[in-house]
């Protein structure tokens, strides 16, 4: 009985350490550093394990920055599309990612903000005929933020 507790405990323990969480902040360091190295095919499949919504547009900078590196330039526009479409106020750094993809990510910004910005205001509008006003408030705060 005690063995089996002690097993028990020490697996416990160990458990959480051997299994990495979806969205591992290793698989996006590996995937910035497969792309350093050249090996754009490899980085994209680490980028794909490495999604979550609390990095999302660094993943899509870095997915773009893939495919552009591969001559494949409709899908980096898609994924600056995607970008743009689901994150409007994100920023790109412009010192640390190639001339090219930003001028790319400026002109994706120009096509897609005003019907960004619509579709905003469309739901806030809603939010706020709905009588929810705190929610209603902070998306008038990124149509602000987005069109500024």
């Amino acid at each position: 009985m005690k063995i089996a507790l002690f097993l028990a405990l020490g697996l416990w323990a160990i458990g959480p350490q051997q299994v990495a969480p979806a969205g591992a902040p290793a698989d996006l360091a590996t995937a910035r550093s497969l792309y350093a190295a050249g090996n754009y095919e490899d980085a994209l499949s680490h980028l794909a394990a490495a999604w979550s919504d609390a990095n999302a547009g660094e993943i899509i900078e870095y997915r773009a920055l893939c495919q552009l590196a591969l001559g494949r330039t409709d899908d980096a526009q898609r994924s600056l599309d995607d970008l743009v479409t689901h994150q409007p106020l994100f920023r790109m750094s412009e010192a640390d990612v190639s001339p090219r993809l930003v001028t790319l990510f400026r002109d994706t910004r120009k096509r897609l903000l005003p019907s960004v910005a619509r579709d905003l205001y469309a739901r806030g509008k809603g939010e706020y005929q709905d009588q929810h006003y705190a929610e209603a408030k902070a998306t008038f705060a990124d149509i602000y933020h987005t069109t500024s």
